[in-house]
C-alpha cells in the first residue's frame, strides 16, 4: 500500500487523516488484509503520521514519486502477484475483488474510472511490474500511469465508484457522508480472508 503522500491539498499527510473515526491507512490495511497474505505499507521518510498496523518500508533514495513508491513496495515482497492500493481510496474493496477475478494471469489488471487507469488500484505480476518500474525510473519517465501502459494492462471498469479518492477536505466530507448513508455508524465491512497469494 502506498501511503507516503504529504497531502498538500488536504493540509496534512493523508495516511493519518481520519474517516469515520479511523485513519485512511488503517482502512486500506483492512481492505488488503482481507484479500492478501501479506501487507506492506510504503511511507516517505520524513512525512509524519501514525504507525500503520502492518509492515512498513520507506521509499528508497531517488525521485519522490508514486512510481518509485510502487517499486519500493514490489521490491519488499516475494509473492508472484501484488495488489497495489493507495491509502486515499477507502471504497476500493469491490474493485479489488473485480481485479482478483480477472481470468488468466495478465501482467497487470488495473482499475479504470473512465478518465484513465488507476495504477494505485491494481493487481500486478510482481516480477514484471518491478522490472517495468525500474526501466521507467531509469529512463526518467516518472508518470505512474506509465506502468500499466508498459505492461499492456487489462483495464477493469469501476462499477462501484470505488476510485473516489480523497484529495482535499471537500472529498473527505463527501466520503464521510457516503459512509453514513451506507453503514450508519461509519464502519466498513470486508470479505473473509482469501487464500490468494497476492500481496499489497
Amino acid at each position: 500500500m502506498v501511503a507516503g503522500g504529504a497531502g498538500t491539498r488536504m493540509g496534512r499527510p493523508k495516511a493519518g487523516v481520519a474517516l469515520g473515526g479511523r485513519t485512511l491507512v488503517d482502512r486500506a490495511v483492512e481492505l488488503l488484509r482481507a484479500r492478501c497474505d501479506e501487507v506492506v505499507v510504503v511511507l516517505r521518510p520524513g512525512v509524519p503520521g501514525p504507525a500503520p498496523p502492518a509492515r512498513v518500508v520507506h521509499d528508497r533514495p531517488g525521485p519522490a514519486c508514486v512510481l518509485a513508491a510502487i517499486a519500493t513496495g514490489l521490491e519488499a515482497l516475494s509473492t508472484p502477484r501484488a495488489l497495489v492500493l493507495g491509502c486515499d481510496l477507502p471504497f476500493a474493496g469491490p474493485l479489488l475483488d473485480d481485479l482478483l477475478a480477472v481470468p488468466g494471469a495478465p501482467a497487470a489488471a488495473v482499475g479504470h474510472d473512465g478518465q484513465g487507469p488507476q495504477p494505485l488500484c491494481a493487481l500486478y505480476d510482481r516480477a514484471a511490474a518491478l522490472a517495468a518500474t525500474e526501466a521507467l525510473l531509469d529512463a526518467g519517465r516518472l508518470r505512474a500511469r506509465g506502468l500499466p501502459e508498459a505492461l499492456a494492462a487489462v483495464t477493469v471498469a469501476d462499477r462501484h465508484d470505488a476510485l473516489a479518492n480523497l484529495n482535499d477536505r471537500a472529498d473527505l466530507d463527501r466520503a464521510g457522508g457516503r459512509l453514513d448513508r451506507a453503514y450508519g455508524q461509519g464502519t466498513v465491512t470486508t470479505m473473509s480472508p482469501s487464500s490468494s497469494t497476492c500481496t499489497g
